[in-house]
């Protein structure tokens, strides 16, 4: 069983939004999206390996909440063997917190991020 460290949080903006906010925050803080499925309201990034471990996945989720939205994010471990994670899964979700933050509070900063990562070429339809 891998490490993890989980945190909720509620906001103001609809979850369409929140997505596209936290798809930007997850680009800032992470060295790869992995996942992006706005059908799912789901979006996973992987963290950079570093001394202190093999790297992590954050995982966001988005769902809706009367006329906001609550955002569920999750650092995991990648490596299954860890025993500890030197504070390291705490801050991810803080970075990534602040790179939200920043995103919800200028959002003319967010013309510049790509709505979802493109789909590879290999795998659009023929046209």
């Amino acid at each position: 069983m891998s490490l993890r460290r989980e945190q909720e949080f509620g906001v103001p903006q609809p979850p369409e939004r929140a997505l596209a906010i936290g798809l930007a925050a997850l680009k800032m803080v992470c060295s790869e999206v992995v996942c992006a499925d706005p059908a799912q309201a789901l979006l996973i990034g992987r963290m950079a390996r570093s001394r202190a471990s093999a790297g992590e996945l954050l995982g966001v989720e988005v769902f809706a909440q009367g006329e906001g939205s609550r955002v569920r994010i999750t650092s995991q471990s990648i490596d299954e063997q860890a025993i500890t994670d030197f504070g390291k899964h705490a801050r991810n979700l803080i970075s990534f917190c602040n790179a939200f933050r920043h995103y919800a509070a200028n959002p003319s900063r967010l013309r510049a991020v790509t709505p979802y990562p493109p789909v590879p070429a290999d795998e659009r339809a023929p046209s």
